[in-house]
């Protein structure tokens, strides 16, 4: 199976675009705001491509009908506003069938929790007559681009190790993080593992420094005592084994080398930690 999904410029049946609604969101600039959107998608409309354009309710479709063209469609739906970008399905093909992939949705990190924006995705594709496949990942729409040959380009940090940390969770597999951080720090790195999408439920094992002689090997260790450890991924190769401090050059490291990519395995710096 070859799943690809379009480029933005690849032809398309129809355009979901979010009116605005929300004057909380738009101080004093609802009104130009709304003027926009509906130039935007009656451009659209009359190029000859369908326009399917949200509104929230009955005073806002009123607003919409009287400021777009008689080719655009109006569906009112419950929906955060206009970020159907980040909120929406993404939509892929597996040769001519089109399958719509849902991803974990987090409000941007908790900061503009609107309702609506937790759904909205999956019941435009379910009504729209697609099957919808789900992932825990969390993931804006907004952050992928591709050019339709399988190359993707993605504004996430490490968006391939929070995919494969997903698989693993799903497969019963324990994820524990490790730093140097102080223990005073657990709440920042918490949010910042769920903001990033590394671990959006906050459900992973956190080991931090609890004093000036606990030393991440030490807790290393304690763990491989009482667990099966399948995996470690780090971005220096002390994290793995501290026998990499001490040697004299790199090319004496060459044996323990081997296991890298195999068990142990190196990433860029997390967090910017």
């Amino acid at each position: 199976m070859t799943v690809l999904m379009p480029p933005e410029w690849a032809p398309q049946d129809w355009l979901w675009i979010g009116f605005p609604h929300l004057a909380e969101e738009w101080p004093g600039w609802l009104e130009p705001a709304q003027k926009q959107m509906a130039d935007f998608a009656s451009a659209v409309s009359e190029s000859g491509q369908a326009v399917r354009l949200l509104v929230r309710d009955e005073a806002n479709e009123a607003r919409a009908r009287s400021l777009v063209s008689s080719k655009v469609t109006l569906e009112r739906r419950v929906y955060g506003d206009v970020w159907l970008r980040d909120t929406g399905p993404l939509v892929v093909k597996d040769g001519p069938t089109r399958i719509a992939r849902r991803f974990g949705f987090n409000g941007w990190g908790g900061k503009y929790l609107m309702p609506g924006d937790m759904e909205i995705g999956a019941e435009l594709a379910r009504d729209a007559g697609l099957a919808v496949t789900h992932t825990p990942m969390i993931l804006e729409g907004g952050a992928v681009d591709g050019d339709g040959t399988g190359l993707v380009a993605t504004t996430e940090k490490l968006p391939g190790l929070a995919l494969g940390l997903a698989v693993l969770r799903e497969a019963g597999v324990e994820i524990a993080w490790m730093s140097e951080l102080s223990t005073t720090q657990s709440g920042t790195l918490r949010t910042a593992l769920e903001q990033s999408g590394l671990d959006p439920r906050g459900q992973d094992i956190i080991s931090l420094k609890r004093d000036d002689g606990d030393a991440k090997a030490q807790r290393l260790a304690s763990l491989a005592a009482i667990t099966c450890i399948v995996a470690i991924a780090g971005d220096e190769r002390p994290d793995f084994d501290m026998r990499y401090k001490y040697l004299r050059t790199p090319e004496a490291g060459a044996a323990l080398d081997t296991v890298i990519g195999d068990g142990w395995f190196l990433i860029e710096p997390l967090l910017g930690q």
